[in-house]
């Protein structure tokens, strides 16, 4: 049965799994995929690219988006797409 985590649990799954910092730049990128319209991981790929950044920084930056989706998807016990997945992110105060 899917569940949805309040929004302190949220945080703490977050910031445990990355740490303040990665969690905070995960934050961060979710906003701006958010107001750009990411809704797969094609656009997503697109996006960070178009950024011009380190091929690091886009790995970091996918795959801990990867990883948190994932790790949401277990927790709340059903499956999310990119969209869904980074509206959830935005949706963190």
């Amino acid at each position: 049965m899917p569940r949805e985590l309040g929004e302190l649990e949220y945080m703490r799954e977050l910031v445990t799994l990355f740490g303040a910092r990665r969690a905070t730049e995960l934050l961060g990128w979710s906003l701006l995929w958010g107001a750009t319209g990411v809704e797969s991981v094609a656009d997503l790929r697109a996006d960070l690219e178009a950024r011009g950044l380190k091929k690091s920084a886009m790995y970091r930056a996918a795959a801990d988006f990867r990883r948190w989706k994932e790790h949401l998807e277990t927790l709340e016990g059903s499956a999310l797409t990119v969209g869904q997945a980074i509206q959830r992110l935005r949706e963190v105060k």
